[in-house]
């Protein structure tokens, strides 16, 4: 959780600063298909 408010308060300075970095949208792609990727094989909690 740490890493993550990290990151995000990193991301926004960044963004707030004007820096314009080479391929963020590469970026913000790979990872939203990591963590879905992590997330769909994670083990399954059952509910019965």
């Amino acid at each position: 959780m740490a890493a993550l408010t990290r990151g995000s308060l990193l991301g926004a300075a960044i963004h707030l600063a004007g820096v314009s970095l080479p391929a963020s949208e590469a970026a913000v792609a790979m990872s939203v298909i990591l963590i879905a990727t992590l997330v769909m094989a994670a083990p399954r909690i059952g509910l019965s």
